[in-house]
């Protein structure tokens, strides 16, 4: 997995009690099915802390895109409550309760370059891709749910994808570019291809 420099504007701020979110985007959840709602109800409730925090999402990222883009907002608000009360937690506390609310998470706080196994949710770190490079990015315009995506993978297919990750792990560690450009792949490409 890849960060990239594409990310909504989140902001924090200490309320009295609760849990309130305002977004820019009307189709995002502010409810407490919301990954953002469940992460700060978490965080809170796990180290009792006593007041509420009121929360704004600046949507930059699209919805149902498969960027991560609910699990960077999750991310953001566990680092981000984390600081607001001075809790002190290490990043490997975040990346663990992370885990607790979905399979990116742990990798959107980690950042960078990092392999993710499992199901996503651990996250080894890998050194940056060096020399940088740019990637497109192309918004075809419909959306993909999660889950739909995650129950429709064939997971014969990542099996198969064994050979491409340890030779992109490979192109890393020398640092060659056409390595890595040639090894680059999405196991849900082939599934969302055929459905759309």
């Amino acid at each position: 997995m890849q960060s990239i420099n594409l990310a909504d504007r989140i902001f924090i701020k200490e309320e009295k009690e609760g849990v309130k979110i305002k977004c820019s985007h009307p189709l995002v959840p502010v409810d407490t099915q919301s990954l953002t709602y469940r992460s700060a109800e978490k965080i809170l409730n796990r180290y009792r802390i006593k007041k509420g925090v009121k929360i704004g999402i600046d949507k930059k990222i699209p919805l149902a895109s498969g960027m991560a883009g609910g699990s960077a907002n999750s991310a953001s608000i566990l680092v981000g409550i984390n600081k607001l009360f001075a809790l002190n937690l290490s990043n490997k506390d975040l990346r663990e309760i992370g885990e607790e609310l979905g399979m990116d998470v742990p990798f959107c706080i980690q950042n960078g370059t990092a392999l993710a196994y499992h199901k996503g949710e651990k996250v080894t770190p890998l050194p940056p891709i060096n020399p940088p490079l740019w990637i497109i990015i192309i918004n075809p315009g419909f959306e993909i749910p999660t889950k739909w995506a995650y129950n429709n993978l064939d997971l014969g297919l990542i099996k198969r994808e064994k050979n491409s990750t340890i030779a992109m792990l490979k192109a890393l560690k020398e640092g060659g570019l056409e390595g890595i450009a040639k090894n680059l792949f999405n196991s849900f490409e082939g599934l969302v291809i055929k459905k759309y």
